[in-house]
């Protein structure tokens, strides 16, 4: 799994991404030179701490499945905008997949 982003990069991907929304999240995509990184947002008002742990732990997993070659150098961020704790694993790397990729299989 890829490791996070300091502070100046995180708010370059911010300004300098390119945006992906869907019902439940938005992805922030960067391309970079080095290997890619990750950062995953979790708002307090989406539950508590057991339930964000494990929205994070299924967008982590997510991200992995659908990590293919096309992204093996982005930096990204997965901004989640309601709760995900109800969806399966599928249905989020579904999500995740047809915002990255278009929809194609990874």
């Amino acid at each position: 799994m890829p490791d996070s982003l300091n502070r100046t990069q995180a708010a370059q991907l911010f300004k300098n991404g390119r945006k992906l929304k869907s019902e439940v999240l938005t992805v922030y995509l960067l391309s970079s030179e080095n290997p890619g990184k990750l950062i995953i947002s979790i708002n307090k008002r989406l539950g508590g701490a057991v339930e964000r742990n494990k929205m994070r732990r299924k967008l982590k997993e997510a991200y992995r499945l659908v990590h293919t070659g096309k992204t093996r150098n982005m930096q990204a961020a997965i901004v989640l905008k309601e709760s995900i704790v109800s969806y399966k694993m599928r249905e989020i790397a579904d999500i995740m997949r047809t915002l990255v990729l278009g929809g194609r299989k990874a």
